[in-house]
């Protein structure tokens, strides 16, 4: 079964679970300078780690140390594919980046708060 919403919709599964799909902006960063936005050092306090991201043209790139260095994959606004799973940037009310969520095969949203 199917509800829909205004940019929205649920689907209640046999199994009576629910999944929600909202419509999103795609992801725009072929042109230069858009990429950079991304760009900046991020720490989580949860994981106690810091990682850098970087910008080159219209790659976005997440890097953990000098020598480990991954592209992430455009999905939607915001939105990017990673090796180890789904990545989104936050924003603020001014629209200015804040920092991500990462989710990997044993945690799910661990935060990480851009600092630089």
């Amino acid at each position: 079964m199917y509800e829909f919403g205004e940019g929205s919709f649920s689907e209640i599964t046999p199994e009576k679970d629910t999944l929600q799909y909202k419509a999103v902006d795609f992801a725009n960063i072929n042109n230069d300078g858009a990429a950079a936005r991304y760009a900046g050092e991020y720490y989580s306090e949860e994981a106690d780690a810091r990682v850098t991201i970087e910008a080159e043209g219209t790659t976005v790139r997440l890097v953990q140390k000098a020598s480990s260095k991954f592209n992430l994959t455009p999905q939607y606004k915001d939105g990017f594919e990673t090796p180890y799973g789904p990545l989104y940037f936050e924003r603020n009310e001014q629209n200015k980046i804040t920092g991500f969520k990462i989710s990997i095969s044993r945690a799910r949203n661990v935060s990480f708060t851009k600092v630089k």
